[in-house]
């Protein structure tokens, strides 16, 4: 009748004859066939006759029983049919097989599984009388020349050729695939072979990567083909799979364990390269945004310690999502980072929407904010979207929240925790993606223990908080930026004004209340009032207000309105000299003073 055959596995007799007596395999020293692999149970499973009819029971075991390939608790078996236990295989053949042999008939069915430490190629070498096979020498060859090659490959395109050339090399014309993961999705690639129709066998593949086994099987049932697929692991980490499939128009070869060795072999080596391409893709892509990091942070001027921490942390903190909240005094530059954090981040290509929550009425700012619907009031004729709208796939900076009123804190609070809102007079809720940055010169803390800021909304704003230093803590970035606004400035003549050495002295060594700002405004009027080309210490006092300790800052019309006045007094009244030393023409100095009200 029938028997169970050993193809091959780590027990000594070869073949049992399957009766109504229940054939019990397991480690167990009472099991009809005895198997030392850890892998398999103490009682496994069995195999008995009942009727005519060959039936396989799993008696509860840690890891099921393979039929086909397939996992099974309990089936009917056929001739041919491979049983896999643990790390040993059986066939069901004809009962008077010899022992240790699977009948020729069923070779074609024959299916072989390998882990990747039983590869030949990746354990010593068995080697009989001193020699090594010329097979085994050819597919050691392959496989060193491919290790070779791939070690100079930096893409992940490169390392397919090369593996699609072994596979070629190796197994001449047949059609390859290989599987790779990255997350949880996965992505199949053709590495060679053009034949019409051939489909990857990703079942396979997949079933590799679980088992972390190579598998030789037969193809479809009409193919007469064989597929062989092994998977590609670093540690515990699944990288995919490699697969090739062979039909019957590729010759009368047959593959054996040879042959699942070699890919097996050749998945493993490629491991290491995989992960290389893609730690250099991630790398070119960290040095991308890198760059661009740096071309946007150069609108941020200034290179001294507390503006190098600030860069830094622009750096790390743009391309998240998180929402930031600015803090610094007036001045000292908070949109200009608003900017950066929007500019340097993956939401780059939405909008920036600037809300000035200190210049908006307070019983306008709900329909600014959130927009409205027709009929919503009075004079609400046409539905309007408003600024948070606007800023969906983008970003919403709340410039100067700390002056919004308490009643307004109230009402962002929601929208700024839930990200969805409604338009006055509407029902339906918007949902809004935006990335969220305030900033402020307050002392919310502070303003928190006065009773004029909302606790729930700070803690909800201050996720991440960055600091913009004064000018007073970074003089050292002052000339820098003094020399940047003046080349801002119009030249008067072919040759670009400069600083003199007491200028710059006077620059570096002022108070500064009014921060980046001030100096900016300080720069451009003493650029526009100087005489010559050369900007002294006297023409930046005379743009200056009460120049000292406690001093503020003043529009370039009043500086402007100042240093004329003051030139008109030296001048003696006399309107030619003046304009003279002023550089501007007779009737523009004569429109001037007619502005402040002085009579000529």
């Amino acid at each position: 009748m029938f028997s169970l055959t050993l193809k091959s596995g780590d027990t000594d007799a070869g073949t049992w004859p399957i009766t109504q007596t229940p054939l019990v395999i397991g480690r167990e020293g009472g099991c009809d066939v005895m198997l030392s692999d850890p892998a398999v149970s103490r009682r496994h499973c069995q195999i008995s006759m009942d009727g005519g009819v060959i039936h396989l029971q799993d008696l509860g075991s840690r890891n099921l029983v393979l039929v086909n390939s397939r996992h099974v608790a309990h089936c009917r078996l056929e001739l041919g049919d491979e049983v896999r236990v643990g790390h040993s295989v059986f066939f069901v053949t004809r009962r008077g097989s010899s022992a240790g042999m699977v009948p020729s008939e069923l070779q074609h069915c024959s299916t072989v599984t390998l882990a990747g430490d039983e590869s030949m190629f990746l354990a010593p070498v068995p080697v009989e009388n001193g020699r090594v096979s010329r097979g085994t020498f050819e597919d050691l060859h392959n496989l060193l020349a491919v290790s070779i090659g791939m070690s100079s490959i930096t893409t992940r395109e490169g390392v397919f050729a090369a593996l699609g050339d072994s596979v070629g090399a190796r197994f001449g014309d047949v059609d390859a695939w290989i599987l790779l993961l990255s997350g949880k999705k996965e992505s199949v690639f053709r590495l060679r072979g053009d034949r019409e129709g051939a489909a990857p066998p990703a079942n396979l593949m997949r079933m590799v990567l679980d088992e972390r086994m190579g598998s030789l099987a037969p193809g479809e049932p009409d193919s007469g083909g064989w597929v062989m697929a092994a998977p590609i692991l670093h540690g515990e980490h699944r990288v995919g799979a490699l697969a090739l499939v062979a039909g019957d128009g590729d010759g009368d070869r047959e593959y054996g364990r040879d042959d699942l060795d070699f890919l097996v072999a050749l998945a493993h080596i490629s491991s290491p390269f995989f992960q290389a391409v893609d730690r250099l893709e991630e790398l070119r892509a960290e040095n991308l945004r890198l760059r661009g990091v740096g071309e946007g942070l150069k609108g941020l001027i200034g290179a001294s310690p507390p503006m190098a921490r600030l860069k830094k942390t622009i750096a790390l903190v743009a391309p998240s999502d998180q929402t930031v909240l600015v803090f610094g005094e007036t001045g000292t530059g908070k949109e200009l980072v608003a900017g950066l954090l929007h500019g340097l981040s993956q939401r780059k290509d939405g909008p920036l929407v600037t809300v000035n929550c200190a210049a908006i009425p307070k019983d306008l700012f709900e329909s600014e904010l959130f927009g409205y619907e027709k009929g919503a009031f009075t004079g609400a004729t046409a539905p309007k979207a408003g600024l948070m709208e606007e800023s969906v796939g983008g970003t919403l900076f709340l410039d100067e929240i700390g002056d919004l009123s308490l009643d307004n804190q109230a009402r962002i609070l929601r929208a700024v925790e839930m990200k969805r809102f409604r338009r006055i007079g509407g029902n339906q809720e918007i949902q809004a993606d935006f990335r969220l940055v305030a900033a402020t010169n307050k002392d919310l803390v502070t303003e928190i223990a006065r009773g004029t800021f909302r606790e729930d909304l700070y803690h909800r704003l201050n996720a991440i908080q960055l600091a913009v230093p004064p000018l007073r803590n970074r003089r050292s970035d002052i000339p820098e930026l003094a020399r940047h606004f003046l080349s801002m400035c119009p030249a008067k003549g072919k040759k670009a004004p400069v600083f003199s050495p007491e200028a710059m002295e006077y620059l570096v060594h002022r108070h500064w209340p009014g921060n980046v700002r001030e100096l900016r405004n300080v720069v451009s009027a003493g650029a526009a009032l100087c005489l010559g080309t050369t900007i002294g210490a006297d023409d930046l006092r005379a743009v200056c207000f009460n120049p000292g300790v406690g001093e503020t800052g003043l529009t370039l019309a009043e500086i402007e309105k100042t240093h004329i006045l003051r030139v008109y007094d030296v001048s003696n009244g006399n309107v030619v000299e003046a304009a003279r030393r002023l550089g501007l023409g007779k009737s523009t100095l004569y429109n001037r003073l007619a502005e402040y009200g002085i009579k000529t």
